[in-house]
This record gives C-alpha cells, structure tokens and sequence, in this order.
C-alpha cells in the first residue's frame, strides 16, 4: 500500500518523522502526486543523486524567477538541468 505523504498536514508538520521512518521503510522512492516528483528518504540514495546531478530543486522555484521576468523583465537564458520529476 502506498505511504500517505502530504507535506502541507498540519500532523506532518508537527512531527514528520513517523511519516520518513515509513517512507524510509516502505517506500524509499515515493512518487508524490502532492509534490510533482519523487521523495528520497535514505541517505544512500540522495548522495547518489547529487553526486550524479540526476535531480534539482530547480523546479520548486516560482517560474518568474527562474525565467528572470521578476528582476529583469527579460527571460534568461535556457540551462541544462535535470530533475526528478515526474
């Protein structure tokens, strides 16, 4: 069964470490249809990412900032990033 994962609870927010014990347990890839992407829980797997460079958090960021429109009003240029997302 999949884990029930919602940042945004106020249960979670109060104490979240029975919810990563579970997904660490269960589910250490967990897809979040809440999040947009996928949830690493163990330390293994997240250094393997970054040191592939295989995610970002770039697409957390609101897409004015990222395009330059909320400083400049000018789009910037296009990089190559890779992220976890679905």
């Amino acid at each position: 069964m999949a884990v029930a994962y919602d940042p945004k609870l106020a249960s979670v927010i109060a104490d979240p470490y029975p919810v990563f014990r579970q997904l660490r347990e269960e589910e250490p890839l967990h897809r979040s249809q809440v999040l947009g992407g996928v949830v690493l829980t163990r330390y293994a797997d997240v250094k393997a990412c970054l040191i592939e460079m295989c995610v970002s958090n770039r697409h957390l960021m609101p897409r004015a900032i990222l395009s330059g429109h909320a400083t400049t009003g000018k789009p910037r240029g296009a990089g190559a990033t890779a992220t976890a997302r679905d």
